[in-house]
């Protein structure tokens, strides 16, 4: 399929500046400027060929709704947005890309035309993971958000009381320095590709939230055999092999350290994790989401 002859216009809905959102638009910027004739970054997508808008908070227009990109869990109350209300947004879209299984009940449910693509990784499944650290680190990688929506304070009850047996970081942009400790450090990042650096010491990742789409640091930890503490959230719901790759927070303190402690066990003995599936390079998704036009 040539592409060479067209326009494309990517918009990105109500999100921070550099956001994960934001930067994996850029990075679609980069990638399809090598496909199209033209391609840039527009807050009001109303008059080219295709449009991929992302996140909520661009209207379409009257004209060529191509795709939606959904980052958010359609269920988590935090966005204000009714589920009528979404319904009538999506399905002004041809396609609406779901990251997870969850997102496409939602639009099933309400009849919009909708397909899974997961989030992409920069890191390629296939190559030799090397074990860096002597101990094991685990970390939350995340951006901050005020009031808790990372389950940080979990995290920071759960590395207080194991401080002795691992190593606990914070990862991510705009992390606040109170929050580091005697038992936890804080790695404040700029981009997405400075946070990889940072990854690469990471033995287990910790998620907290109670709404996720992604996470986007979640495919990043499977391709590079990383345990996962999380929550019931997004990908990891339909990917993580309790056990074997990780356990699911119960919230149940000592109950999550007796799992979190299974996990240490195994990084020093240097057993890998197995997940269901491993995800494919962002690339590959692009692709994908142009297939879906």
């Amino acid at each position: 399929m040539n592409f060479t002859d067209e326009n494309l216009t990517i918009a990105i809905g109500k999100t921070r500046p550099n956001s994960m959102v934001d930067q994996i638009a850029n990075k679609q910027l980069k990638f399809f400027k090598t496909l199209f004739k033209n391609v840039e970054l527009a807050e009001k997508p109303c008059e080219q060929n295709r449009n991929i808008i992302h996140k909520y908070g661009v209207m379409p227009c009257d004209s060529n709704k191509d795709l939606f990109i959904l980052h958010f869990d359609p269920y988590d109350a935090r966005h204000n947005i009714d589920p009528d209300d979404l319904e009538i947004y999506l399905k002004k879209f041809k396609t609406v890309i779901c990251i997870n299984t969850k997102q496409l009940y939602f639009c099933n449910k309400r009849n919009i035309n909708a397909t899974v693509i997961y989030h992409g990784s920069d890191i390629n499944p296939n190559s030799k993971h090397e074990k860096i650290n002597a101990s094991t680190t685990i970390a939350m990688v995340c951006d901050y958000y005020a009031g808790n929506v990372k389950g940080e304070n979990y995290f920071l009850e759960i590395a207080k009381s194991l401080s002795d047996v691992a190593t606990f970081q914070i990862i991510g942009k705009n992390w606040p320095e109170h929050y580091a400790s005697d038992h936890v450090e804080v790695v404040n990042t700029k981009s997405y590709n400075q946070l990889l650096k940072h990854f690469r010491h990471v033995s287990a990742l910790f998620i907290g939230s109670r709404y996720e789409a992604g996470p986007a640091s979640y495919p990043d930890a499977v391709n590079s055999s990383k345990y996962v503490i999380s929550t019931p959230v997004g990908m990891v719901l339909e990917n993580l092999n309790v056990a074997r790759s990780g356990f699911f927070l119960t919230f149940n303190k000592e109950e999550d350290i007796k799992n979190i402690k299974h996990i240490i066990s195994d990084v020093k003995a240097d057993i890998k994790p197995i997940f269901k599936f491993n995800y494919e390079s962002w690339e590959q998704q692009f692709l994908k989401i142009l297939e879906s036009f």
